[in-house]
């Protein structure tokens, strides 16, 4: 299913915004910018297309997610944040998550921001920087991988890596020339 338009992507009969379950097999494109929805789950794929933007309103879990426009999940009205589970995660784009990001496989090779994180993300891969801003680590390890390009300087191809706080068992690394900074 391909969905380009702006607004309520998916709503009920009054209206409402509302969610979909993506059942295994199943894939869901967003191509339009200012898009929303609610909760997403599922074992289906999702892609947020480039230059799309979508916010997610709701606590989602999915299978697989590629993100190479803009994703954003905040908080509901009463202040809650939206948590995203996801087993393979991979962001070429901007994402955004207010609550907890948990991923059993994920790859940042554009720029994510997470209230706290659980799980393994790589920053950035030989070829490509990314960078990850996370309140916590509360379990897992987050490698920053820098552009390495041999016999050149690392001044703008460092992956960059922002945790606030990393729980006991939990791994921060730098691969060499990447920027990393805990307690921020």
């Amino acid at each position: 299913l391909k969905l380009n338009g702006t607004g309520k992507l998916v709503q009920t009969a009054s209206g409402a915004l509302a969610g979909a379950t993506l059942d295994s097999g199943t894939r869901l494109v967003v191509t339009g910018t200012g898009a929303e929805i609610g909760a997403l789950n599922g074992s289906g794929n999702m892609v947020v297309a480039e230059a799309a933007s979508l916010d997610v309103q709701g606590k989602s879990e999915l299978r697989d997610l590629d993100i190479s426009g803009t994703m954003t999940m905040g908080k509901d009205a009463s202040g809650s944040a939206y948590d995203l589970t996801v087993t393979n995660l991979s962001v070429t784009g901007n994402l955004s998550v207010a609550g907890t990001l948990k991923a059993t496989r994920g790859t940042v090779l554009g720029s994510a921001t997470v209230g706290k994180l659980d799980g393994a993300v790589t920053v950035g891969d030989n070829e490509t920087t990314g960078s990850l801003v996370a309140g916590e680590l509360v379990s897992g390890w987050i490698f920053a991988d820098p552009a390495w390009k041999d016999g050149q300087l690392l001044t703008s191809e460092a992956s960059t890596v922002a945790v606030g706080k990393v729980a006991s068992g939990a791994t921060v690394e730098a691969g060499r020339g990447s920027i990393v900074s805990v307690g921020t």
